[in-house]
């Protein structure tokens, strides 16, 4: 692709632009060619200098040029700064490109904009606790869902509804964690379920000001009433007991979601990705909450299992997990598999199915 623009730069948005129409992009594999376009004019990698700061590099250095040339990519990255798919390549495009360039195509586009405005939903039935304890459990968190932002009445009530959700998940991963430790599945930190901390009140504060908004109402309530759950095994130990199901640890994916102790090491990270970036520009904040399926097990792997911040719903995607689920149906999704989701995969053999019928057994829904 870098070669296409390269041998007929001139031409090159007049026969590459269509790629970036939003049904195009949509449809299923879309975002390749247009992510693939994008990365041409952003930094390969960085080198570090003498200063110590990091210079980025380019795959063809003539790449910064080629925006000079032809500004409609610079406007180009700028329509599509937000997008899910192609965001994180524009705004990388747009954070290293010449500022004089950026700077003024960007404020043209925020005053044709206009500020961003997300009003919350505050209206409610009232009837959302008592369905969701009637056994509508996943009615009534699509509906949460079905918000951009949640507030005042509907807000209390949907609180309410998420603090029996995780409630039952407590529950549930308290009867999970003593069937593991009563086989001598030991934790590879921290506790296979540890409860609330009165210090993560501090935490939750300290994430709420970095990234401007509130934890979502999911992860909070779950931090809130659950704390952390981690199921993955202590490799240091040796071998894991078999628990009566015969599959390698990266086939198992235990469940883990970090309790908000562990989190205050992204804080600096977070802060060093900011500084000097137009807040336009900045990419989501990652919460990173679990290693990957193959981490889990030792093995070298992908990015850690998480959510985006800010998010303003009710209920975010837990995201680089391979299934793409919010986070309440990834909970659901590892309770279905006695923690372990991935034996999802092997929903036919004999020993997972007695192995998740006996571990699972009395689990309550939610």
């Amino acid at each position: 692709m870098r070669q296409g623009l390269d041998e007929d730069f001139a031409t090159a948005f007049d026969r590459l632009s269509h790629y970036f129409e939003p049904d195009r992009v949509a449809a299923q594999g879309g975002a390749v060619i247009p992510n693939v376009v994008l990365a041409s004019f952003a930094p390969r990698s960085f080198a570090a200098g003498r200063n110590g700061k990091f210079t980025p590099q380019w795959a063809d250095p003539r790449a910064p040029s080629w925006l000079r040339q032809d500004e409609r990519w610079i406007n180009l990255c700028i329509a599509v700064r937000r997008d899910k798919q192609l965001g994180d390549t524009a705004r990388s495009v747009l954070r290293y490109a010449d500022a004089v360039l950026v700077r003024p195509a960007l404020e043209e586009a925020l005053a044709r904009e206009g500020p961003r405005l997300v009003r919350p939903a505050t209206k409610t039935t009232r009837d959302l606790l008592a369905r969701y304890l009637r056994g509508e459990h996943e009615l009534v968190w699509s509906e949460l869902r079905s918000h951009q932002a949640l507030g005042g009445d509907l807000l209390l009530e949907a609180t309410a509804v998420a603090q029996e959700t995780m409630s039952r998940v407590a529950r549930g991963a308290d009867s999970l964690a003593a069937r593991l430790a009563a086989s001598g599945w030991a934790p590879l930190y921290g506790a296979l379920r540890a409860g609330p901390r009165d210090s993560d009140k501090e935490v939750l504060g300290r994430i709420e000001r970095i990234t401007g908004a509130a934890i979502p109402l999911s992860l909070r309530t779950f931090w809130e009433v659950v704390g952390g759950i981690n199921f993955v095994w202590d490799y240091e130990c040796g071998r894991a007991p078999t628990l009566g199901v015969d599959l390698p640890m990266d086939e198992m994916d235990p469940l883990c979601v970090d309790p908000p102790e562990d989190v205050t090491h992204l804080f600096e990270e977070w802060q060093d990705q900011r500084s000097d970036v137009n807040p336009e520009l900045a990419d989501p904040f990652n919460l990173d909450l679990a290693p990957d399926y193959l981490h889990k097990a030792n093995i070298s792997g992908g990015p850690p299992y998480g959510i985006e911040l800010p998010f303003l719903g009710a209920d975010p995607i837990f995201a680089n997990e391979a299934h793409g689920l919010q986070f309440v149906d990834y909970l659901r999704l590892c309770f279905r598999w006695a923690g372990f989701p991935r034996l999802e995969r092997h929903a036919g053999r004999t020993d997972v199915r007695e192995f998740v019928s006996a571990m699972s057994n009395g689990l309550e829904p939610f």
